[in-house]
């Protein structure tokens, strides 16, 4: 019996020591505990976001932007039936709208009159674009290439 009470008493002692230094502990071997946590207690927390760069060369609003990252985390939380993300100010995840060369890329097909999306029939027809543009070009370079020897040959 006195041995039941020593371990019982011991147990929570032990347990005070660590709640009283839970915060010099957790900086101490935080990395270690969410590892441990991520191996055995896989998304129990949702995963924080938030908002990083935003290019507005899109031209759209903030708000619209965040409600299309609001669906697409329903996408990932509805078959699991768990909050997996959520959005806050300070997330330690950004979720950034950056404008570059595929977007870029993306416009000039547009203004050409070239619907990009992401059928098969998209691509053919990109493709058969790109090589009567390729076929074009190769004959045009073929004709400045003679035009430029004919000058030369008549500047010797």
């Amino acid at each position: 019996m006195w041995r039941f009470l020593r371990m019982i008493v011991t147990v929570l002692v032990l347990g005070a020591l660590f709640y009283a230094f839970r915060v010099p502990l957790e900086k101490r071997f935080g990395g270690f505990l969410a590892n441990i946590q991520a191996i055995y207690a896989p998304c129990k927390r949702p995963i924080m976001y938030s908002l990083g760069t935003f290019d507005t060369r899109f031209g759209i609003p903030k708000q619209d932007f965040l409600a299309s990252v609001r669906e697409a985390e329903a996408i990932w939380e509805k078959p699991i039936g768990k909050e997996l993300f959520a959005y806050t100010q300070d997330g330690q995840l950004a979720v950034n709208l950056v404008y570059d060369y595929r977007q870029e890329a993306t416009i000039k097909l547009k203004n050409l009159g070239l619907a990009v999306d992401e059928s098969r029939t998209s691509y053919d027809a990109l493709q058969t674009k790109y090589e009567e543009m390729k076929s074009v070009l190769s004959q045009a370079q073929a004709q400045y290439d003679s035009v430029v020897a004919t000058f030369n040959k008549r500047l010797d």
